[in-house]
C-alpha cells in the first residue's frame, strides 16, 4: 500500500509477528561508500523463532524508502560494497546459519545504497506470509 505516512519508529516497537517468527527493526546507523562512491545505511534486524521448528532468518523483506513516504519511486536498493570493504554483519556469508532454530534469536544486518542526501528513511517488513508492519520513520545519525 502506498502513500501511508509512516509513524516514527521506535527500538522495541517495530515488529512483525509472521506465523510464529518475529522479526524487529533494531535501528539504523550510517555504512561507508557503496561500490559506486555512494552513502549507504545498515538497518539491523533481529529474528526471534518462536515455534518449535527451524526457521528462515529471513521471516520477512524489510522494505526501506528514503525520506517518510513508503513509494515505490523512494525504494532504497541493496547497496554493493567494494570488494573486502563490506561492513562487518552485513548479510549473510556463504557458511553462515541463515535459520533459527527454536527459541532462537540472530541478529543481522542489511545495506542500502542512499541515492541522495537524507536525514531519515522509512522501513517497512513484509513477511513471507503475506502479513505487513510498518511502515516507520527512523532519523539517521547525522
Amino acid at each position: 500500500p502506498n502513500g501511508g505516512s509512516a509513524s516514527q519508529g521506535q527500538p522495541g516497537n517495530m515488529t512483525l509477528d509472521a506465523s510464529g517468527v518475529e522479526m524487529s527493526v533494531d535501528g539504523v546507523g550510517r555504512g561507508s561508500k557503496d561500490n559506486s562512491g555512494q552513502d549507504t545505511v545498515i538497518v539491523t534486524l533481529t529474528t526471534t523463532n518462536n515455534t518449535s521448528s527451524a526457521q528462515s532468518a529471513v521471516a520477512a523483506i524489510p522494505k526501506a524508502f528514503s525520506g517518510r513516504e513508503a513509494k515505490d519511486e523512494n525504494v532504497l536498493l541493496p547497496a554493493v560494497f567494494p570488494v573486502g570493504s563490506e561492513p562487518n554483519g552485513v548479510g549473510f556469508e556463504e557458511d553462515d546459519e541463515q535459520t533459527v532454530q527454536p527459541g532462537k534469536s540472530v541478529t543481522w544486518e542489511l545495506a542500502y545504497t542512499l541515492p541522495q542526501t537524507t536525514d531519515e528513511i522509512t522501513i517497512q517488513l513484509i513477511s513471507t506470509d503475506g502479513s505487513t508492519a510498518g511502515p516507520w520513520t527512523l532519523e539517521l545519525p547525522k
